[in-house]
């Protein structure tokens, strides 16, 4: 009964009943050693005057307490060995990975962190990302990112023996937005009271956000989703950036990318995060480059970027399952988007741009959107 249990608590699967169960036992073997020590020290040999009997007595006495003292400090290495090892290799280690300690990060965790961030969470950019060790299996967690404002956050968090703390992981997931992309996708369904079903954005709810915008005052920016007719090329979501300077393209949709369950992007504005040099030298084109290159040029980036974001987080199962493991994230999905993209090439469903109210407002009367929506709305003094 007890080897079985000590077995679970070795490969780290035992409750949290069973292993206080285990460290009870041990802290019992270790007072017994202790007892038995003690009581071997009290021994009083009996008075026999022949010196050799003396002497083999004591030495006696000597290889039972070194025996008792080996097998215990065994025993407790080995179990402490064996839980380490488990924590190590059958659980998620943000301090371990081919990446050595960079940017304020800890193995690879900042370079997943970095990667799940700019595939799932318009406007957010990581921008360090540490862990402590705080004991088996146990590491406290924190995450520095700006949030599509600009404004700094830090998101803390427990990470215990493959387990992440629910509020860290929902303020991890930042998600776009229902609206955003969901009549493209074919998530949003409208059903008439004739019982028709629209899968298109109703016209008096894209002028609802068209006149909202106009009603701001002129210090009012605002985040803005919108959705094309027809998924555009890559050159031609360059040249529209190009028409839009004041314009802040934070995140383009891939379409296609939604069948595996999460809509997936990347950012469009070249201002990521530096990234752990190992990171570079494997695969260079998650590098983030600036808007100055040219429409061809910027479009072959891109594609290239965003497949090297597939193929390092299609490598990452541990961290995926640990911190993504929603809305059909996996390993094996991410690598199943890489192989789509590459063979059908990325398009763009759909974008997300941040900028003044006045400037979104000039992007709506001239551009052609199926759907829009409007996130955030906030007062800057920016010009």
């Amino acid at each position: 009964m007890f080897r079985e249990l000590l077995q679970k608590y070795i490969a780290g699967n035992a409750t949290l009943q069973e292993q206080a169960q285990v460290e009870e036992e041990i802290e019992k073997f270790e007072a017994l050693n202790e007892y038995l020590t003690d009581q071997f020290e009290a021994a009083e040999l009996p008075e026999v005057e022949d010196q050799q009997v003396q002497k083999a007595a004591r030495r006696g006495r000597q290889k039972i307490f070194l025996t008792a003292f080996v097998g215990a400090a065994l025993a407790v290495a080995v179990i402490f060995g064996a839980a380490w090892c488990a924590d190590r290799y059958f659980y998620y280690d943000p301090t371990h990975g081919s990446l050595q300690e960079a940017y304020g990060a800890d193995g690879n965790f900042f370079a997943d962190i970095c990667v799940l961030t700019e595939l799932t969470s318009p406007g957010y950019r990581a921008m360090g990302a540490e862990a402590e060790h705080t004991g088996l299996g146990a590491y406290q967690l924190s995450v520095m990112r700006n949030d599509p404002q600009g404004e700094w956050e830090t998101l803390r968090g427990t990470l215990v023996r493959g387990e992440v703390d629910e509020g860290f992981l929902e303020s991890l997931w930042s998600f776009p937005p229902a609206n955003a992309f969901g009549y493209a996708t074919g998530r949003i369904v409208t059903v008439t009271e004739d019982g028709k079903e629209i899968t298109t954005q109703p016209a008096e709810e894209q002028t609802y956000y068209l006149e909202g915008l106009r009603a701001l005052p002129e210090a009012a920016w605002g985040s803005l989703y919108v959705t094309f007719p027809q998924p555009l090329t890559l050159e031609e979501t360059a040249k529209l950036q190009d028409r839009y300077p004041e314009l802040n393209f934070q995140y383009g949709a891939v379409a296609g990318s939604d069948q595996w369950g999460q809509t997936l992007g990347f950012q469009l504005n070249g201002s990521g995060t530096s990234r752990p040099e190992q990171l570079l030298a494997q695969y260079p084109a998650i590098a983030p480059e600036g808007t100055t290159l040219s429409n061809l040029e910027r479009a072959a980036y891109w594609q290239e970027h965003y497949l090297a974001l597939l193929e390092y987080l299609s490598g990452r199962e541990g961290f995926l399952e640990t911190f993504a493991n929603v809305n059909g994230i996996s390993s094996q999905t991410v690598q199943k988007e890489a192989e789509r993209a590459r063979k059908e090439g990325v398009q763009i469903l759909g974008i997300c741009v941040e900028g003044p109210a006045k400037q979104l407002v000039d992007f709506l009367e001239q551009e052609e959107t199926a759907s829009r929506f409007v996130a955030d709305i906030w007062l800057s003094l920016a010009r």
